[in-house]
């Protein structure tokens, strides 16, 4: 049986997919995995320290003397580097290799991929103007994903306004003041690639507290799909989600490959995103407002078995006004958007094998497993024990 220390960085949502599929992996391969927390930092809502307190590596691998090792990176992006390993096998996972002192296997996210989802999503609002918001520092990953998008918008003929968000040396009320002059300058309505959900976040308080509205003047589209600060943020994010879980596997079959030639070429894998969840920062622009009000309910509400009157009831009109209304600028009816959310929440619990198919039916709001099958069949084609065996 090998021996993997699994380094992590962090607990984030995203961090937590990534391990749990290099867990997952170690179980069907008979790996023994040992997790290891290996930094510390402070962190602030829109600031992570440079300063990490890392533990002893070199202790590690004398105590588990490990067949090889993952290291995940994501909270502290650059403390440890190929030499720390003393020749023992590794890959490094949300790790920028141009970051490393030595070449060395590396997993990390398809920028490209980030930056055509996020345009695609900012395009069907129907805004004719575009931004980029970076990270607060120049790091490499904002960096490249802010050239992949200019490239596509470049390649379209549309011109990338750049929203600087570097602190200021006065503090947070400069700042903020700084980028709200910077956001009134821009033509409007625009739609803003936000580099990730944080920076979104910030974005969207600034523009709430003063008067701006999110999407009419401003539509936004972060990155990580982190549940807990989009789904909180005074205005719901819409956010490009990762494919940690992808990464994971993709981390754990590159380091088989370096354990079984450690004198191989390192590798720089690239794993992707998945479909972007789309909330009420980009919902598109010119639908009337009871209609954005009542997408925004019915995607926070439908697993819970709500119906068509709730739905009217939450718009403050009449069924007839709410029915015109919705045919108008969704081409389907009341009924018709709540099934779309169900069937789409099915989908998302249907990549977790672990969740019985029965239980999914009752968690996205389906009577009966068999009421389930029926509007699924109906809507994708095939059932969801097909679509599980196809996409998990």
């Amino acid at each position: 049986m090998k021996t993997i220390l699994l380094f992590l960085s962090g607990y984030s949502q995203a961090e937590k997919r990534g391990r749990d599929e290099v867990l997952h992996y170690a179980r069907a391969t008979h790996w023994r995995v040992q997790c290891v927390s290996y930094a510390e930092a402070a962190a602030s809502r829109y600031h992570l320290v440079k300063d990490f307190g890392v533990c002893d590596v070199k202790g590690l691998l004398d105590f588990w003397k490990p067949d090889g090792c993952i290291v995940e990176c994501g909270a502290a992006p650059f403390c440890l580097q190929p030499d720390d390993f003393l020749g023992v096998p590794v890959v490094f996972l949300d790790r920028d290799p141009s970051t490393l002192s030595s070449p060395a296997s590396c997993v990390f996210i398809d920028e490209q991929r980030i930056a055509e989802a996020a345009f695609e999503e900012l395009a069907s609002t129907g805004a004719p103007n575009f931004a980029f918001a970076g990270w607060y520092d120049p790091l490499p990953w904002t960096v490249r994903r802010q050239k992949a998008f200019a490239d596509i918008l470049a390649k379209k003929g549309l011109e990338m306004h750049v929203i600087d968000m570097t602190r200021s040396s006065l503090g947070t009320e400069a700042s903020n003041s700084r980028l709200l002059a910077t956001l009134k300058s821009l033509p409007r309505p625009l739609a803003i690639f936000a580099a990730n959900d944080l920076v979104a976040e910030h974005i969207i308080g600034v523009c709430s507290m003063n008067g701006l509205s999110i999407p009419d003047d401003f539509a936004v589209v972060g990155v990580d799909n982190l549940e807990d600060v989009c789904e909180n943020s005074v205005v719901s994010i819409s956010s490009v989600p990762q494919r940690f879980e992808e990464s994971g596997r993709i981390a754990c079959e590159c380091l088989e490959r370096v354990m079984a030639n450690p004198s191989r070429a390192p590798e720089i894998c690239l794993f992707g995103v998945g479909k972007t969840v789309r909330r009420a920062s980009s919902r598109a622009l010119g639908v009337d407002h009871r209609v954005r009000s009542a997408l925004e309910f019915i995607r926070q509400h439908a697993t819970f078995g709500i119906g068509v009157q709730d739905v009217v009831k939450h718009m403050g009109c009449s069924r007839r006004t709410a029915d015109t209304l919705f045919k108008a600028s969704r081409c389907r009816s009341i009924l018709g958007e709540i099934t779309k959310a169900r069937v789409e929440s099915a989908k998302a619990m249907l990549v977790d094998k672990n969740v019985s198919i029965s239980a999914v039916a009752g968690l996205c709001g389906f009577p009966t497993i068999n009421e389930l099958d029926r509007v699924f069949r109906r809507v994708t084609g095939i059932s969801p024990k097909v679509w599980r065996q196809h996409t998990a």
